[in-house]
């Protein structure tokens, strides 16, 4: 016997599908202490928005009431790390949306929120996503004071240990800020040139600046 939430699904379906499918996600229903939630994700990313079913919605024969549905979502910006496709999600805010009980209405204000937040991929190797923070907040640094000397390729790797940002200055010589723990070492083709605290984007800047400053190539760039 169809119920409240066999309802909603149904629903979903019929005026989110196509727009899922697209992303890339399934819709799953879960149950948690305060109602039944439907989420929308796949193995490796998610909308970050999920639909609360307050009430009794899985007994048999309960009528699907959309006054009773809240949608939770939060928004993040996606930024771009290195010239090699790499990404980290910044999250910007959180927000609910709590449903009118009017199926046209309330599903056209859910389309328009997926729309505006879209997927999130989520962090590994294979996605090319990050979750340092200070990694993603380094690199803008990095890159702004870079930007002053000329155009540089950087990169973020990962050796299986540790992630890192890698770029080659105009002499040639390989600049790598291996961020592991609570500490950046950089090293210049190998050799250790400073240990920072990985929010000390200050300190990053001024290595960069005194030794790329010495480069007789400077004027190359």
């Amino acid at each position: 016997m169809k119920n409240a939430l066999s309802g909603l699904l149904n629903v979903i379906d019929e005026r989110l599908g196509p727009k899922l499918r697209e992303l890339g996600v399934n819709v799953k229903p879960r149950r948690m202490t305060a109602g039944q939630v439907v989420a929308f994700e796949a193995k490796d990313r998610h909308v970050p928005l999920e639909i609360m079913v307050q009430g009794s919605v899985i007994l048999p024969g309960t009528a699907l009431d959309l006054s009773n549905c809240i949608a939770y979502f939060e928004r993040s910006e996606a930024i771009n790390i290195g010239n090699n496709g790499w990404t980290y999600y910044e999250h910007v805010t959180n927000a609910s949306y709590r449903f009118t009980g009017d199926v046209d209405h309330d599903f056209e204000q859910v389309a328009a929120i997926i729309e505006k937040i879209g997927v999130v991929r989520h962090p590994g190797v294979k996605n090319r996503v990050t979750k340092n923070r200070d990694l993603a907040m380094a690199y803008e640094s990095i890159s702004d004071r870079l930007s002053l000397y000329g155009n540089f390729e950087i990169e973020h790797s990962w050796d299986g240990k540790a992630e890192a940002l890698e770029f080659d200055d105009a002499s040639g010589s390989k600049w790598r800020f291996e961020f592991a723990s609570s500490r950046v070492k950089v090293m210049i083709d190998g050799k250790t040139a400073g240990l920072f605290d990985s929010a000390d984007r200050y300190g990053m800047q001024d290595l960069i600046s005194a030794r790329i400053q010495q480069s007789p190539n400077l004027s190359g760039w």
